[in-house]
């Protein structure tokens, strides 16, 4: 045999013997159910309503009651999580204008605060309540969620002058969110102005061949589901710390809006306080939020704003553990209650509860 045709039967059979390997993994595949992750759904996609104000656009339904699925997609029920708002439009129960002796806690925030994907009592405002019960048993407290899904911080600080301090609540607490400088309206983070997605994401996501391969690989359309989660994350928080500059129109807004918020807070005679809630994904040895934190956090003590890092709560933390599903970067119940921990900690060391 030439030397030629021997390296030719080398060849044949290690890509015979590769897409041996292929099929099998495959059929391996496809026998113990490795494939995409289905997304999540709900019964009720759209929770929200119209208004008149054209700050604020949306509120919550009153009196709704909805249903998350989260399916695993490798063969069990999906996890189902029931919610709901009340008659006031919040979650949480109905309490009455009037102040009475309970120290009121109103917390304003987007969808982190609201709780998608977690019931009513697994919201970190709910959880909140629990806490400074257990910490200081000899008060009495009111917490309150007036968290709508998709608000930015303009939407938060008219929510806080419209709806919250009626309620005459003793201390708000505004949970900020990594993409809360994208403000509604702009503009300014229509497209991609603040970069593109990956290459890879979207060659997956977006190119026919690999579209096609992945329609008729379960393997490859499992791994490749699993790289675009990772690198989705990776944009997310990219991204959206791109929005921290001083050009940034939307972060301008939104510093103004956190001052906006805190005079509004002196005015009507209630503490304020600014959470910073993470993004739950790391990178390195920080979360993907920490450098934007860094810059809100700056502002904040340069406007006078009392503000509360939770990145330190979740040190050690297993946090892909902490996100209600692998499609969704919300956190899940345990995640909202070690916030819930941290911000009731903080509360009785600063002495903004006693």
């Amino acid at each position: 045999m030439t030397r030629a045709r021997l390296a030719l039967t080398r060849l044949g059979l290690a890509l015979g013997a590769t897409l041996a390997t292929l099929l099998v993994a495959e059929l391996v595949a496809r026998a113990v159910g490795f494939d995409a992750t289905p997304r999540p759904y709900s019964n009720a996609p759209v929770n929200l309503v119209p208004v008149e104000d054209p700050v604020l656009r949306f509120e919550n339904q009153r009196s709704a009651s909805f249903e998350y699925f989260y399916p695993y997609g490798d063969g069990r029920e999906p996890l189902v999580v029931r919610g709901s708002t009340n008659a006031q439009g919040f979650r949480g129960p109905e309490l009455p204008l009037e102040h009475g002796a309970a120290l009121r806690i109103a917390c304003v925030g987007d969808s982190y605060t609201f709780g998608e994907g977690v019931e009513d009592d697994g919201t970190w405002p709910a959880q909140l309540a629990v806490q400074l019960a257990q910490l200081r048993p000899q008060s009495q407290f009111e917490v309150m969620n007036f968290g709508v899904n998709s608000y930015d911080t303009r939407q938060e600080a008219r929510c806080l002058e419209s709806r919250v301090l009626p309620y005459a609540p003793d201390l708000v607490i505004l949970s900020f969110f990594l993409n809360d400088a994208a403000i509604r309206g702009l503009g300014e983070f229509a497209g991609h102005e603040y970069g593109r997605p990956p290459v890879l994401y979207r060659a997956l996501t977006t190119r026919e061949p690999f579209l096609a391969l992945r329609r008729w690989s379960q393997l490859f359309d499992g791994l490749a589901d699993r790289v675009v989660g990772y690198e989705y994350l990776v944009f997310l928080g990219e991204s959206r710390s791109l929005m921290y500059t001083q050009d940034s129109r939307g972060w301008r807004i939104a510093r103004d809006e956190l001052a906006h918020a805190a005079q509004l807070c002196r005015d009507g005679a209630s503490e304020f306080l600014v959470v910073l809630y993470p993004l739950l994904f790391r990178r390195g040895e920080h979360l993907a939020s920490h450098d934007a934190y860094l810059t809100v956090a700056q502002a904040c003590r340069e406007l006078g704003i009392a503000t509360l890092d939770l990145e330190p709560a979740f040190e050690g933390q297993d946090v892909d553990g902490l996100r209600v599903h692998r499609c969704d970067s919300h956190p899940n119940a345990r995640g909202h209650a070690i916030a819930a921990r941290a911000i009731a900690a903080h509360l009785v060391e600063t002495g903004l509860v006693r």
